[in-house]
């Protein structure tokens, strides 16, 4: 899909990102397992990427990372 995924250790909390016309996750390697699950998740999603080309897994860890953060939203 021409997305580069990077860990990288710093102080930033991570997420989607266009560089230099690079599409791009980064992902705090400090961050919990949690925290790296959910930016993921709302990076995908920020993306756009097709629920289509998603692994079923994917799709469900997608779907239910999106519903906790509604529920923190309200």
């Amino acid at each position: 899909m021409g997305i580069t995924l990077r860990y990288e250790r710093g102080d930033f909390e991570g997420g989607y990102c266009v560089l230099k016309e690079q599409k791009m996750i980064v992902i705090n390697k400090l961050a919990n397992t949690q925290k790296r699950i959910s930016l993921l998740s709302q990076s995908i999603v920020e993306m756009g990427i097709d629920e289509n080309l998603m692994d079923e897994n994917i799709k469900n860890i997608v779907e239910e990372e999106l519903a906790k953060l509604k529920v923190l939203k309200e």
